[in-house]
């Protein structure tokens, strides 16, 4: 293996309830290898700490350099983790509450500098940020939508967690006051109305609502947000209907932390990131309308994230830097 010092690579790895990916990330923000392994439902911390050993094994070797001379290792997780002192105190994906998953990380790179951990969503809204759709702004506000709503917050160049980097939930903010139970057991939350998940609900309420259009010709259980845009492309009222009353919803999502946090930029990313392209103007539009202090100050520009999974390992390795 090649005998490159120690500093110029770092570790960086996420994982899901079914996969761990870890990637070397060079001095200049890049992912340079990657692999991945599948991940066991319901595995533990200390399996899957083994696992993320591995993984970065595999990714080390397929750069061509030993492991062990990688200055540090971040993991970024599902859930609500604790920077500080490396706690996964929730993550609802993999069944944990309150394990010292970043001791046990320790244990399996004892070698590295620093060993960190944090909540997934925050590292890729710092790895879009440091190479990605967020380049050279240090305050970012980044949405992960699938299933539910992820957020990551950046300030000052650092992720934002507040008191027990439990913070900066922004899925579970009200924009309904009373409305459909969430989750999270509230009602009326930004991911109860805005998750590509309550989407395909809302499809499916107006493709049997609405027999007689282009929407309710597809099958009502497996329509996708895709479908859905192709419908309203070709004019269908149903699904324009549809499609209009969710970008309303996002937008209000959007708004809701933009007048919090007043980003420089606000990054929509997720497996489905191209579904947004084609509704990009209308969400700046409605935005625009209803920033507080629009008319006064420059507005941030909602944009698509643009590095997949590798924003997650780009923000992942960079927390063992300065000032992460």
């Amino acid at each position: 293996m090649r005998g490159e010092g120690r500093g110029e690579y770092r570790i960086g790895a996420v994982f899901s309830n079914r996969e761990i990916i870890a990637g070397i990330v060079d001095s200049r923000h890049r992912v340079v290898s990657r692999a991945s392994l599948a991940l066991g439902a319901g595995c533990d911390y200390r399996e899957t700490a083994r696992l993320v050993a591995d993984c970065a094994g595999l990714a080390a070797r397929g750069l061509g350099i030993d492991p062990d001379l990688c200055a540090s290792v971040g993991v970024g997780c599902p859930g609500i983790a604790n920077r500080e002192t490396g706690e996964v105190v929730y993550s609802g994906p993999m069944v944990w509450n309150h394990v010292p998953f970043g001791k046990e990380l320790q244990k399996q790179f004892p070698r590295a500098q620093t060993v960190s951990v944090a909540e997934l969503a925050g590292c890729t809204a710092l790895g879009e940020s440091l190479a990605g759709a967020a380049l050279r702004c240090t305050q970012v506000v980044l949405f992960q939508f699938g299933a539910g709503i992820s957020s990551g917050v950046v300030v000052d160049g650092r992720i934002f967690g507040g008191k027990y980097c439990a913070g900066a939930r922004l899925g579970h903010c009200t924009i309904v006051s009373g409305g459909k139970t969430c989750s999270c057991g509230r009602k009326g939350c930004f991911e109860a109305y805005a998750s590509l998940e309550a989407l395909a609900e809302q499809a499916r309420e107006a493709a049997a609502r609405y027999k007689n259009t282009l929407l309710g010709r597809y099958d009502a259980l497996t329509i996708s947000p895709a479908e859905v845009m192709d419908c309203a492309r070709k004019g269908d009222r149903a699904a324009r209907r549809v499609l209009g009353q969710y970008i309303d919803y996002v937008s209000d999502g959007i708004v809701n932390a933009v007048n919090a946090f007043r980003p420089e930029i606000v990054v929509l990313g997720g497996a489905e990131v191209k579904f947004w392209k084609e509704s990009l103007d209308e969400i700046n539009s409605r935005c625009c309308e209803r920033y507080y202090g629009a008319a006064l100050l420059p507005v941030p520009k909602v944009v698509l994230a643009s590095l997949g999974v590798d924003a997650g390992l780009i923000g992942a390795a960079a927390l063992g830097e300065a000032g992460n």
